[in-house]
């Protein structure tokens, strides 16, 4: 396509029909990847709505262990570290939760999947979880501050339905995670002639 492109251009098209033109055929091709991947999106969607039902499951077994209050009576920076290092842990285990629950039944049913993809998608989860939610909590410091969250009255149950800053604060970095993980980690139904990569 590229070649016909070109060869309309010299043949006297203009420079406006040229990039009207490229533009469109790269527009319908994301619009394709986006539309074969649309299971995805759907299944990162719904995983995420779970995300502030997972939060405050999380913390109350932390608060209730104690586990976080040994952990700040340590020395600064271990203190920090060693909280940001379980909160990581913590949240990166729903996301892998739900890696597996997208990625085992499309193996059961394609035997598709390359173990070399599956390691680069847990590792690029790993980034990608950083990276969002540093990015969402960094646009939320611009925010006027919201009244904050009552642990007293907030179930798992009821955050799911939760619609407040921060319920969707934890949710789109899960989403987001899930997205870049995910996008990859099964092969296109085209692709590949090998069943299993060790």
């Amino acid at each position: 396509m590229a070649g016909d492109l070109l060869e309309e251009f010299h043949s006297g098209r203009s420079a406006a029909w040229y990039w009207r033109q490229t533009l469109t055929a790269i527009a319908a091709g994301l619009f394709r990847h986006v539309v074969s991947h649309v299971g995805v999106l759907l299944f990162a969607a719904l995983w995420s709505i779970l995300a502030p039902s997972w939060f405050v499951f999380a913390y109350g077994v932390e608060n209730n262990s104690g586990f976080l209050g040994q952990m700040w009576q340590m020395n600064f920076p271990w203190s920090t570290l060693c909280v940001l290092i379980v909160t990581l842990a913590v949240d990166l285990t729903f996301i892998w939760a739900g890696m597996a629950l997208f990625l085992i039944p499309y193996q059961a049913t394609t035997k598709r999947l390359s173990v070399r993809r599956i390691r680069r998608s847990l590792w690029l989860s790993v980034v990608a979880y950083i990276a969002a939610s540093a990015g969402i909590f960094g646009l939320l410091s611009f925010l006027p501050p919201t009244h904050g969250i009552d642990q007293r009255t907030l179930t798992p149950l009821n955050a799911v339905v939760d619609t407040r800053l921060w319920a969707m604060a934890i949710r789109w970095p899960s989403f987001l995670t899930l997205v870049c993980a995910l996008w990859n980690a099964p092969q296109p139904l085209d692709a590949g002639r090998k069943r299993i990569v060790a």
